[in-house]
């Protein structure tokens, strides 16, 4: 649930986020599924699934994770605060204790004798990929971050990316990028924009970045 932003760890303590109170105060399944629909490691998923036509857990943990481990290890050596090597969240254990069961409860996927099969639900949402896609982040240094943003911005014409903070080398990245695809439009919306000086204040006149 940390993931999706539903809690939030202060040390050794966790608490539900304003978000999280306010699903279990609707316990609204259509907001369970917008929150879903927009969070990119569950759509990478079903995009595995269609696409490569993998049903297996242990295929896809070895496909995507092998793509996470990685581009994780690439952005280490390009200086990015990442953990090099590591498969989350396309591990054996974060595959089967959430984003299955969760894309299961919001009908995205179903289970039939050890295989998984997305619905029609989940094509109709994977085929719109291409066109403009909303990232919602809310862990800045989860890697998945900027995998996913290198990702979209590489395929999608249009893309949003919704985080509580995003950092000086992030925004500097989504510069360079735009640099080789000028084509591809990416907005920022965020709280909070941390560790810039002199020399990297310029980025915010060329990157679209809205303080929310």
């Amino acid at each position: 649930m940390w993931y999706l932003g539903f809690v939030k760890s202060d040390g050794d303590r966790w608490s539900l986020t304003s978000f999280g109170m306010s699903y279990c105060r609707s316990k609204s399944p259509a907001l369970l599924l917008r929150t879903v629909e927009r969070w990119y490691p569950a759509l990478f998923f079903l995009d595995c699934v269609l696409r490569e036509r993998i049903k297996r857990v242990k295929d896809i943990e070895n496909t995507l994770g092998a793509d996470m481990k990685y581009w994780t290890t690439v952005m280490n050596k390009l200086g990015f605060n990442v953990r090099p090597g590591i498969r989350k969240p396309y591990n054996d254990f974060v595959i089967k204790n959430l984003i299955i069961p969760l894309l299961e409860h919001v009908g995205l996927v179903v289970r039939s004798g050890g295989l998984i099969h997305a619905t029609a639900q989940a094509q109709s949402l994977v085929a719109r990929l291409q066109q403009q896609f909303t990232l919602v982040c809310f862990a800045p240094k989860d890697p998945v971050l900027f995998g996913a943003v290198y990702d979209l911005a590489m395929q999608s014409r249009h893309t949003t990316v919704v985080t509580t903070t995003i950092d000086a080398k992030t925004l500097t990245a989504l510069d360079a990028l735009s640099k080789l695809r000028p084509e591809a439009q990416v907005e920022v919306y965020t709280c909070n924009v941390v560790g810039f000086t002199e020399d990297t204040a310029t980025i915010l006149d060329r990157v679209s970045v809205t303080k929310i």
